[in-house]
């Protein structure tokens, strides 16, 4: 990852006005756990390009990494508001929304993620999540079946199953 950053970092200072060169490096500051500079690297691009909704969705995850949930709201609305089938974007507001305990609007916003991909076992393990979380543990079981379903490895819908069989008994310790 270092190496990538690095030639980001070139690839910027040599057209300091590539909003894709920005926010490859931004991703690259995220990947690192450096989110302020990564939001930096973020809002570059959308001063570049400000129709983009892909900058605004990865500058709200950025933001979510750094504990500025709201914000990060702000800007997954404004990537919806560039693309409403931004499924991502979709997923990212009903994080926030879990983060806030908003467990009821996590749970509508996953379920439009998952009609506009029905595909992307991460959409059934955050709606698993928020299952779970609002003490529907059967309901959070068949979701993440579905979501190990679609990705044997998942190590987080995998883990989350187990913790739901120990909430109902249905394990042995």
């Amino acid at each position: 990852m270092q190496e990538a950053t690095v030639n980001f970092q070139k690839a910027v200072k040599l057209n300091p006005n590539h909003a894709g060169a920005n926010k490859g490096l931004g991703d690259c500051f995220r990947d690192l756990g450096k989110a302020d500079e990564a939001i930096t690297a973020y809002g570059k691009a959308i001063q570049i390009s400000p129709k983009n909704p892909e900058f605004y969705f990865v500058l709200a995850l950025a933001e979510r990494q750094q504990g500025n949930v709201q914000e990060a709201i702000v800007n997954l609305k404004k990537a919806l508001e560039l693309n409403p089938n931004h499924a991502g974007a979709i997923e990212g507001l009903g994080d926030c929304f879990r983060d806030l305990g908003n467990v009821d609007e996590a749970i509508m916003a996953y379920g439009k993620a998952i009609k506009i991909n029905p595909n992307n076992p991460d959409f059934y393990f955050g709606l698993a999540l928020a299952e779970r979380q609002q003490g529907n543990v059967q309901e959070a079981i068949v979701n993440l079946n579905k979501a190990i379903e679609l990705n044997p490895n998942h190590s987080g819908a995998n883990k989350v199953l187990g913790d739901c069989f120990r909430d109902l008994g249905d394990c042995c310790t």
